[in-house]
């Protein structure tokens, strides 16, 4: 049967309401309800209007205090309540839908009680998604998407994303918080996380921290990679808890705790646990496990386990392994392994020939005495040691 529509009118004067329009009735859906569409203005005397009434409502309600089973239009209260949908503008202390298509201006709290928010959340304080939030959450104190974040969530305290991915921008006072994977840019005045992955950037002034992989920036006072680092870190001290390919820029500090394929330049010291592919830049200190590339440092450049590229430093390092590249410092030590390079200096050691050694002192385990001829250590002083 046709849907059947007839005129409605409700007046009261106390509690001051008026309502006006028309009740429609589908016979086919009566455990739906009936849908009601026109004006609903003050306080319905029913009492159980103010949880919900089981119809539909289509246009205008300014209410005190009551509810509907869902809203299509515009709502005005100081308690807005639509127990399924809200689909449009609803304006009031507290905002509360189990699923809102719209936009949500409220004075203290906005809130999707289980289904998803498409559109914009503005509150006072709080805005909550229980489930997807796809569209804009500002709020001065917190905004949360419990479950997957898409599009902007701006607040004066904190936002959260505590169980599935974000992807879009997090902008907050204190603190921005991704769960899973994180898509996007999160800024900051305090620290930023992302508990898997993340692509794209993080701003803070104190500390960024992603427990999983990252493939973009991290600008902070501290920043913190727990996988690989696909990208750039630039702060007071970078860490990447794994392999990092791309560039630090540490004031203080610069570590790769699985090696690094790029660029290092770091105020006191740069650290690579395993092996270095490209430039160590450090006013103090430079050490990695083996060398690929170019350690340059005003004290000390260190390689653990071999070098081939450049060292320049006060003094150059290589404990085991060979080095095949060239030394430039006041003290170059080739400990452990051949010296198959140049090392230019004011005191040059290595532990066997040293063809290509220039210095006023030169020191070679072949030799006896370990003393090679000054300024070119192609020969021993007096004489190579038996065996040698």
């Amino acid at each position: 049967m046709a849907e059947k529509c007839t005129p409605i009118m409700k007046t009261s004067t106390w509690p001051p309401y008026f309502l006006a329009g028309e009740r429609c009735t589908d016979p086919d859906k009566k455990k739906e309800g009936d849908r009601i569409i026109g004006i609903s203005i003050g306080q319905p005397p029913d009492p159980r209007s103010i949880i919900f009434r089981n119809h539909d409502f289509y246009g205008l309600s300014i209410e005190f205090l009551s509810g509907w089973k869902n809203v299509h239009g515009i709502k005005v209260g100081l308690i807005t309540n639509a127990s399924n949908k809200m689909t449009g503008l609803s304006f009031s202390n507290a905002n509360i839908a189990h699923e809102m298509t719209g936009f949500q201006p409220a004075l203290g709290l906005n809130s999707t009680i289980d289904g998803d928010m498409w559109g914009i959340q503005i509150a006072g304080w709080s805005n909550l998604a229980a489930k997807n939030m796809y569209g804009i959450q500002f709020a001065f104190g917190n905004n949360t998407a419990f479950e997957k974040m898409s599009g902007f969530q701006i607040a004066g305290g904190w936002n959260t994303t505590p169980l599935q991915d974000m992807v879009g921008v997090q902008l907050a006072g204190a603190w921005n918080w991704s769960s899973q994977n994180m898509v996007g840019i999160q800024a900051t005045a305090g620290f930023n996380y992302s508990k898997k992955d993340m692509k794209g950037i993080q701003l803070a002034p104190f500390v960024n921290r992603s427990k999983g992989n990252i493939y973009a920036a991290q600008i902070a006072g501290l920043n913190l990679s727990g996988h690989d680092m696909r990208g750039a870190q630039l702060g007071l001290a970078n860490i990447s808890n794994s392999e990092m390919a791309g560039l630090q820029i540490g004031i203080f500090l610069n570590q790769s705790r699985k090696g690094i394929t790029g660029i290092q330049v770091g105020g006191i010291a740069n650290l690579s646990d395993d092996e270095m592919k490209g430039i160590q830049g450090s006013f103090l200190f430079n050490c990695a496990r083996r060398i690929l590339g170019v350690q340059i440092a005003g004290l000390i450049n260190y390689a653990t386990q071999g070098m081939k590229g450049l060292q320049a430093a006060l003094v150059n390092y290589v404990e085991r392994g060979d080095m095949t590249g060239l030394q430039v410092g006041a003290l170059n030590y080739a400990r452990g392994g051949g010296m198959n390079g140049v090392q230019v200096g004011v005191v040059n050691m290595a532990r066997g020939d040293m063809d290509w050694a220039f210095g006023l002192v030169n020191i070679s385990g072949r030799c006896k005495s370990n003393l090679a001829t000054p300024i070119w250590g192609g020969m021993c002083v007096f004489g190579e040691k038996e065996g040698e």
